[in-house]
This record gives structure tokens, sequence and C-alpha cells, in this order.
């Protein structure tokens, strides 16, 4: 038999100091640092850009699969740029020369090469040409030129091949008249329709009418 000794029944521990709050409310909470990972999330940022690589110790070999004994035109014609040291030391290297000190300052040490000492080089070769006029005036003449072109070579001169004249007539057209274009109006529309560059003038004389 159950016998209440205390009607008075309380959860065991000591009372909480904040007794106002509650369970909810503690659900609800959000820190400083959860507030910024959410505002963080959120934000659009630029793509940071790619570090740049590194120097190469060595220039990148030129592709020499389809070379032949002229493969190397390239090089020397346009040869690697040199340093500041890599100068200095070539022009210490051609100081032992004489040439190196007998040459003028901002010319190179051969000139003008298979000549022989002492040539000027300021001598013109060849003879002077003979001015005619500006090209405009060459190309369109301000008095045209007579065409010496002969009558039989023009463009659209009926060709005279000696007929006899009393039977035969050049301003006589020959034949019979047809009845399929009395007014010449399809044969200028069988040139001018579109339907020809398009590929559709597959079609008899009834469909230009």
């Amino acid at each position: 038999m159950f016998i209440e000794r205390d009607p008075q029944i309380v959860a065991a521990g000591i009372a909480s100091a904040q007794a106002t709050e509650t369970v909810g409310a503690a659900l609800q909470h959000y820190l400083l640092k959860d507030q910024a990972d959410a505002l963080l999330s959120d934000a659009i940022f630029p793509t940071p850009k790619p570090r740049p690589l590194p120097p190469l110790r060595r220039p990148m070999p030129l592709d020499m699969r389809n070379s032949g004994p002229d493969g190397q035109v390239a090089r020397l014609i346009n040869p690697p740029n040199k340093s500041k040291f890599e100068t200095l030391v070539a022009d210490f290297k051609d100081t032992v020369y004489t040439s190196y000190w007998m040459k003028q300052l901002g010319e190179v040490r051969d000139p003008v090469p298979m000549l022989p000492k002492g040539f000027d080089k300021s001598t013109t070769f060849g003879k002077p040409t003979h001015r005619h006029g500006s090209l405009y005036d060459i190309v369109m003449p301000k008095v045209p030129l007579p065409d010496k072109t002969p009558q039989s070579k023009r463009a659209g001169v009926q060709l005279d091949r000696n007929y006899c004249s009393p039977s035969f007539r050049s301003d006589l057209t020959y034949g019979y008249r047809t009845t399929a274009d009395t007014r010449g109006t399809r044969g200028r529309c069988a040139v001018s329709d579109d339907r020809i560059i398009l590929g559709k003038a597959n079609m008899g004389i009834s469909a230009f009418s």
C-alpha cells in the first residue's frame, strides 16, 4: 500500500539563477560567430588572381619535329635579348681587338662590307630616273589617249561574214515568232527571279505568269 510521505515534490539540485529563460529561447540564440559565418556564406567574393609562374631556368625549346637543314634560321634572325651583364661581358671580351677602339660611336664595325678601304659611302651608283609625271596623271590623263582598238574587236560588234548582199540583210530576223511569251515579260522574270538563286527554278513557264 502506497503512502504519500511529502505532498511537495521538487526537482533535485539547485534552482537556476536565470529562471525567466526558456528552452525555446535558448535554441533560438545565435552567437556572434554564427552570425558572421552566415553573412560570409552569402557574400560574393571575387576569384583570387593566380600567382605568376616561376621563371624557367632554361628557355622553352623550339618545336623541331619538322625541322630541316635550315631550321636554325629563325634563331639566327631573332637572337635572344642579352642581359646587361651578358652585354658587359661581351664588350670586355672585344676590348682585346684593335678594331674595338677604332670603331666610331653609334656605328657597327663593318657597315658596308666588300668595299675597298677609304671608299666614300655617300656615292650613288646608277643613272637618275627620268620623271614623267605623277602616277595619277599616267593612270588618269587629263587628255584621254586615242582608242586604237579596231572596230572588229569592240564589244557587241556584229561580224561581217561577207554574205551575198542582195539575198542577205543583217537587219532582218529569221525564223517564226513564238507565241509562248508574246509580251516578253516571262523571260525577264525568269532572269531576275530570286527563285533561281535559291535553287527553286526547276519550274515550267506557267510559274512566271
